[in-house]
């Protein structure tokens, strides 16, 4: 009788505020709860002043439904203040209707708020600020998230659905391909765990085309890209993030032509996003790029 309540209560909460999560992860579909039969409330219970009401899918994204027991209104930093695995900056909250992610949140006490990302993080922490006492603080709990995630296990690598993507390994360019990775779809993590992309001297690392409309939500984080043209090239980019990366000797100086004799301009550069808003760069290592 408690497990089908607390399925009920997050089932009320996506059903009420569901239109603004769909307008985050351009997902159309019904709510997929992560135990196949309910909300499962057992993977995030060690929150103190943060009720977790429940964990469910809503196609490639992460809803963690949550109500603020602190005894009074707290604000929160979605930008800076909600981390996975200790990576912060690509969560969002909607609360009332609204979706924030570069605004700060002030939710009072006894209402309900989800999180939502694209993750398979097993920890989440969340800082947030008691309005009335003026103190912050911080709060942590286990998840187990059960999006599914592709493994990237070579270059050549095209991602166009939503989803999380992971390298397991090192990987090395080694064919004439313009990207050892493009995306071509919004709703995207790349975490590559810390291994490496190495490529043959040109081309991109990680790579988005320019176009007409800007692909949204991506994070690219924990990568180690070296030996390329660029070793991050994103052509038309909103409410993203790149961070935790090292993007290292990409040095190569207009030495190459493609087909039809257009120059794409190889100049060793290390992290570029031609076009863009609110996007997040931060904590990532650059260095020794023609360019940085």
């Amino acid at each position: 009788m408690l497990q089908e309540t607390k399925a009920q209560s997050v089932l009320e909460y996506i059903l009420t505020y569901g239109w603004a999560i769909m307008a985050i992860i351009t997902v159309i579909g019904v709510l997929i709860f992560v135990s196949g039969e309910g909300a499962s409330t057992t993977t995030c219970t060690t929150f103190l002043n943060l009720i977790c009401k429940g964990i469910g899918l809503d196609g490639d994204t992460l809803v963690i439904v949550l109500q603020n027991s602190a005894g009074q209104t707290i604000t929160i930093d979605p930008l800076t203040e909600i981390c996975f695995d200790g990576i912060c900056g690509y969560a969002e909250i909607v609360y009332n209707g609204t979706v924030y992610k570069f605004d700060k949140v002030s939710i009072k006490q006894g209402e309900e708020f989800a999180i939502v990302a694209t993750t398979t993080a097993t920890e989440i922490s969340i800082t947030y600020l008691e309005n009335q006492s003026g103190l912050k603080k911080i709060e942590t709990s286990n998840i187990k998230p059960s999006l599914k995630k592709a493994v990237i296990t070579e270059c050549a690598t095209t991602i166009n659905e939503a989803g999380v993507y992971v390298l397991e390994g090192n990987i090395i360019q080694n064919n004439e391909n313009l990207s050892c990775i493009s995306i071509e779809s919004s709703n995207v993590t790349i975490n590559c765990q810390n291994n490496s992309i190495t490529g043959i001297g040109k081309y991109f690392g990680i790579y988005q085309a320019i176009q007409d409309n800007p692909l949204e939500n991506i994070a690219i984080i924990n990568c180690d890209i070296s030996n390329f043209g660029r070793g991050i090239n994103l052509g038309h980019l909103e409410n993203s993030l790149i961070s935790n990366n090292t993007v290292h000797d990409n040095t190569a100086d207009g030495d190459f032509t493609a087909t039809g004799g257009e120059d794409l301009g190889w100049d060793g550069r290390g992290i570029e996003i031609l076009y863009g808003n609110n996007n997040t760069i931060k904590d990532n290592k650059i260095e020794d790029n023609h360019n940085g």
